[in-house]
Protein backbone atom coordinates (compact mmCIF):
# COMPACT_ATOMS: atom_id res chain seq x y z
CA UNK A 1 0.00 0.00 0.00
CA UNK A 2 1.27 3.59 -1.01
CA UNK A 3 1.72 6.40 1.40
CA UNK A 4 3.28 9.92 0.91
CA UNK A 5 5.72 11.10 3.13
CA UNK A 6 7.54 14.70 3.53
CA UNK A 7 10.51 15.54 5.23
CA UNK A 8 11.57 19.19 6.10
CA UNK A 9 14.61 20.66 7.77
CA UNK A 10 14.75 23.92 8.83
CA UNK A 11 16.65 26.52 11.13
CA UNK A 12 15.22 27.48 14.21
CA UNK A 13 15.82 30.32 16.70
CA UNK A 14 17.92 28.20 18.91
CA UNK A 15 18.88 25.41 16.38
CA UNK A 16 17.01 23.26 13.65
CA UNK A 17 13.81 21.87 13.46
CA UNK A 18 13.85 18.65 11.03
CA UNK A 19 9.85 17.20 10.23
CA UNK A 20 8.83 13.94 8.61
CA UNK A 21 5.35 13.41 7.53
CA UNK A 22 3.77 10.02 6.07
CA UNK A 23 0.00 9.98 5.17
CA UNK A 24 -2.24 6.97 4.17
CA UNK A 25 -5.24 5.58 3.31
CA UNK A 26 -4.81 3.86 7.08
CA UNK A 27 -3.88 6.93 8.52
CA UNK A 28 -0.53 8.72 9.42
CA UNK A 29 2.04 10.87 11.71
CA UNK A 30 4.15 13.30 12.17
CA UNK A 31 7.65 13.09 13.58
CA UNK A 32 9.29 16.04 15.29
CA UNK A 33 12.77 15.97 16.60
CA UNK A 34 14.81 19.71 17.82
CA UNK A 35 18.49 19.69 17.55
CA UNK A 36 21.33 22.02 18.40
CA UNK A 37 25.09 21.31 16.48
CA UNK A 38 28.16 22.26 18.47
CA UNK A 39 31.24 23.77 17.57
CA UNK A 40 32.70 20.06 16.70
CA UNK A 41 29.43 19.35 13.98
CA UNK A 42 28.36 17.14 16.86
CA UNK A 43 24.65 17.18 16.91
CA UNK A 44 22.55 17.64 20.48
CA UNK A 45 18.93 16.64 20.54
CA UNK A 46 16.36 19.15 22.53
CA UNK A 47 12.81 17.60 21.78
CA UNK A 48 11.78 14.91 19.86
CA UNK A 49 7.57 13.99 19.42
CA UNK A 50 5.95 11.68 17.88
CA UNK A 51 2.15 11.60 16.71
CA UNK A 52 0.26 8.52 15.07
CA UNK A 53 -3.26 7.80 13.84
CA UNK A 54 -3.10 4.80 12.31
CA UNK A 55 -7.28 2.49 12.14
CA UNK A 56 -8.80 5.13 14.22
CA UNK A 57 -6.00 4.59 17.15
CA UNK A 58 -4.25 7.61 18.39
CA UNK A 59 -0.87 7.29 19.83
CA UNK A 60 2.05 9.67 21.21
CA UNK A 61 5.50 9.75 21.86
CA UNK A 62 7.80 12.42 23.51
CA UNK A 63 11.51 12.63 24.34
CA UNK A 64 11.94 16.03 26.89
CA UNK A 65 15.90 16.90 27.57
CA UNK A 66 16.33 18.06 30.48
CA UNK A 67 19.92 19.96 30.37
CA UNK A 68 19.75 21.15 33.96
CA UNK A 69 18.64 17.94 35.57
CA UNK A 70 21.31 16.09 33.03
CA UNK A 71 18.32 13.98 32.00
CA UNK A 72 16.01 13.01 28.91
CA UNK A 73 12.57 11.87 29.78
CA UNK A 74 10.46 9.53 27.46
CA UNK A 75 7.04 9.70 28.33
CA UNK A 76 4.39 7.54 26.08
CA UNK A 77 0.78 6.49 27.51
CA UNK A 78 1.09 5.47 31.13
CA UNK A 79 5.13 4.72 30.42
CA UNK A 80 7.89 7.10 31.54
CA UNK A 81 11.45 6.31 31.43
CA UNK A 82 14.61 8.51 32.48
CA UNK A 83 17.79 8.49 30.37
CA UNK A 84 20.95 10.16 32.05
CA UNK A 85 22.44 12.48 29.25
CA UNK A 86 25.64 12.06 27.73
CA UNK A 87 27.51 14.41 25.08
CA UNK A 88 27.36 11.60 22.52
CA UNK A 89 23.86 10.65 22.47
CA UNK A 90 21.81 11.31 19.72
CA UNK A 91 17.49 11.24 18.84
CA UNK A 92 15.39 8.80 16.75
CA UNK A 93 15.79 11.02 13.50
CA UNK A 94 19.29 13.41 14.31
CA UNK A 95 21.03 10.14 13.70
CA UNK A 96 20.76 10.11 10.03
CA UNK A 97 21.80 13.95 9.51
CA UNK A 98 24.68 12.65 11.85
CA UNK A 99 25.48 9.94 9.78
CA UNK A 100 25.46 11.77 6.65
CA UNK A 101 27.87 14.73 8.46
CA UNK A 102 30.40 12.44 9.01
CA UNK A 103 30.51 10.32 5.46
CA UNK A 104 30.83 13.93 4.05
CA UNK A 105 33.90 14.46 6.38
CA UNK A 106 35.20 11.26 5.87
CA UNK A 107 34.89 11.32 1.94
CA UNK A 108 36.82 14.62 2.08
CA UNK A 109 39.47 13.74 4.34
CA UNK A 110 40.41 10.80 2.03
CA UNK A 111 43.11 11.61 -0.60
CA UNK A 112 40.63 8.91 -2.98
CA UNK A 113 37.65 11.76 -2.53
CA UNK A 114 36.50 11.32 -6.23
CA UNK A 115 36.19 7.41 -5.90
CA UNK A 116 33.56 6.98 -2.65
CA UNK A 117 33.04 3.84 -3.47
CA UNK A 118 37.28 3.41 -2.20
CA UNK A 119 36.84 6.94 0.44
CA UNK A 120 34.38 5.29 2.97
CA UNK A 121 34.71 1.26 2.38
CA UNK A 122 36.39 1.57 5.82
CA UNK A 123 33.83 3.11 7.63
CA UNK A 124 32.00 1.57 10.15
CA UNK A 125 30.06 4.63 12.07
CA UNK A 126 28.32 3.87 15.57
CA UNK A 127 26.32 5.93 17.01
CA UNK A 128 23.83 5.74 20.53
CA UNK A 129 20.08 6.73 19.64
CA UNK A 130 18.02 7.15 22.12
CA UNK A 131 14.76 4.90 21.66
CA UNK A 132 12.28 4.40 23.22
CA UNK A 133 13.23 5.28 26.49
CA UNK A 134 16.70 3.10 26.31
CA UNK A 135 19.93 4.02 24.21
CA UNK A 136 20.76 1.30 21.17
CA UNK A 137 23.80 1.55 19.45
CA UNK A 138 23.44 1.77 15.88
CA UNK A 139 26.15 1.04 13.83
CA UNK A 140 26.46 1.25 10.00
CA UNK A 141 28.51 -0.69 7.40
CA UNK A 142 29.14 1.03 3.86
CA UNK A 143 28.07 -1.32 1.39
CA UNK A 144 29.67 0.48 -2.21
CA UNK A 145 27.97 2.17 -4.87
CA UNK A 146 24.65 2.00 -6.82
CA UNK A 147 22.92 3.68 -9.37
CA UNK A 148 19.13 4.65 -8.19
CA UNK A 149 16.25 4.98 -11.02
CA UNK A 150 13.85 8.10 -9.20
CA UNK A 151 11.43 10.73 -10.75
CA UNK A 152 14.43 13.08 -11.20
CA UNK A 153 16.85 10.66 -12.74
CA UNK A 154 19.11 8.54 -12.05
CA UNK A 155 21.45 9.08 -9.20
CA UNK A 156 24.98 7.71 -7.84
CA UNK A 157 24.33 6.65 -4.31
CA UNK A 158 26.38 5.29 -1.71
CA UNK A 159 25.01 2.48 0.10
CA UNK A 160 25.00 2.62 3.89
CA UNK A 161 23.52 -0.47 6.08
CA UNK A 162 22.63 -1.03 10.00
CA UNK A 163 24.98 -3.50 11.23
CA UNK A 164 22.64 -5.88 13.42
CA UNK A 165 23.89 -8.90 15.52
CA UNK A 166 21.61 -11.96 14.62
CA UNK A 167 17.83 -11.75 13.25
CA UNK A 168 16.60 -10.76 10.05
CA UNK A 169 15.95 -7.09 10.49
CA UNK A 170 17.74 -4.99 8.02
CA UNK A 171 17.47 -1.15 7.20
CA UNK A 172 19.59 0.35 4.43
CA UNK A 173 19.85 4.01 2.96
CA UNK A 174 21.05 4.85 0.00
CA UNK A 175 22.77 8.29 0.51
CA UNK A 176 23.67 10.70 -2.58
CA UNK A 177 27.44 12.24 -1.76
CA UNK A 178 26.69 14.59 -5.04
CA UNK A 179 24.21 16.21 -2.41
CA UNK A 180 25.56 16.01 1.16
CA UNK A 181 24.31 12.60 1.25
CA UNK A 182 20.42 12.90 0.51
CA UNK A 183 19.07 9.55 1.05
CA UNK A 184 17.44 8.87 -1.91
CA UNK A 185 15.51 6.06 -0.85
CA UNK A 186 15.14 3.64 2.59
CA UNK A 187 13.90 -0.28 2.62
CA UNK A 188 13.28 -1.87 5.84
CA UNK A 189 12.92 -5.39 6.41
CA UNK A 190 10.96 -6.98 8.88
CA UNK A 191 11.27 -10.33 10.82
CA UNK A 192 8.85 -11.77 9.13
CA UNK A 193 10.56 -11.01 5.76
CA UNK A 194 8.35 -8.11 4.79
CA UNK A 195 9.51 -5.05 2.77
CA UNK A 196 8.60 -1.33 2.98
CA UNK A 197 10.52 1.01 1.03
CA UNK A 198 10.78 5.10 0.09
CA UNK A 199 11.98 6.60 -2.97
CA UNK A 200 12.70 10.25 -3.37
CA UNK A 201 10.54 12.23 -5.87
CA UNK A 202 11.63 15.30 -5.21
CA UNK A 203 14.23 17.38 -3.01
CA UNK A 204 15.55 21.12 -2.55
CA UNK A 205 18.24 21.97 -0.77
CA UNK A 206 18.50 25.81 0.46
CA UNK A 207 16.30 26.35 -2.10
CA UNK A 208 17.92 24.88 -5.23
CA UNK A 209 16.32 21.95 -6.74
CA UNK A 210 17.76 18.46 -7.14
CA UNK A 211 17.98 17.51 -10.02
CA UNK A 212 20.25 14.86 -12.03
CA UNK A 213 20.45 13.94 -15.93
CA UNK A 214 18.03 11.12 -17.32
Amino acid sequence: MAVKAHRQLKATEHGYRIISTVKGMLGGMTEQEDFNIDDQGHIHTDHYLAEKSFFGIESKEELVIDQAANKAVYTRKKKRKEIHLSDDLLGPVSYQLQLRNDLKAAMAASTNSAVPEQALSDQHPLYKVMSRGRIKDYQFKTLGEEAIKTRVGEIATIKVRRVRKGGKRQTTFWMAPAWDFLIVKIKQREKGGEDYEMLLETASINGQLVSFPK
